[in-house]
């Protein structure tokens, strides 16, 4: 603006120079054990998308995934067969390959036969209702709908503010108790 207008370049210092509002930030939310539980009991199987649900939130709390890593994950970056794990593509082009459970590898290979399509890296491995790839927001809607379930058996869910990012953080503590 100073370069254009000279005659406002002291008004234009003063206006930057005023300090931002520094908001408190919040706490980090994250599951227990038991909560987490209770919200894959949440899923019902025999529901429409209840596979794909359950082998989603699985993955997630399996291998604490950012979002952006999990919609984006295609059927190729799967390994279902000992040993099994799955490679995942985040920030910065960073690959990280991370071991899955047993559990969490016979949902995803469950969720591939729905599928009947081969491992391809363009085929996500989790679609939306449209048959498209899910979105980030399509996930924040998955996870409430259960957690919402799951605060009928787990109340403490009630003072819980929970997001997609919470899983990461709850994964992070099941890894560090796991070993102590």
């Amino acid at each position: 603006m100073g370069g254009r207008y000279p005659q406002h370049l002291e008004q234009a210092q003063r206006i930057l120079s005023i300090p931002f509002k520094r908001a408190g930030s919040r706490e980090i939310q994250y599951l227990e054990f038991d909560e987490i539980q209770a919200v894959l009991q949440a899923v019902d199987t025999e529901a429409a998308n209840g596979c794909r649900d359950l082998a989603l939130l699985s993955l997630m709390f399996n291998t604490g995934a950012r979002v952006s890593e999990i919609v984006g994950l295609p059927t190729a970056d799967l390994r279902l067969s000992t040993p099994r794990s799955v490679l995942l593509r985040g920030k910065g082009r960073q690959e990280r390959t991370c071991p899955i459970w047993t559990e969490t590898a016979s949902l995803l290979h469950k969720l591939m036969e729905q599928h009947a399509q081969p491992p391809s890296p363009s085929a996500p491995v989790f679609f939306n209702h449209r048959g498209t790839r899910l979105t980030r927001f399509g996930v924040r809607l998955i996870l409430h709908k259960y957690v919402e379930k799951a605060r009928l058996q787990r109340p403490s869910l009630n003072h819980k503010r929970l997001h997609p990012h919470s899983i990461r953080h709850s994964t992070q503590l099941l890894t560090c108790c796991a070993r102590e």
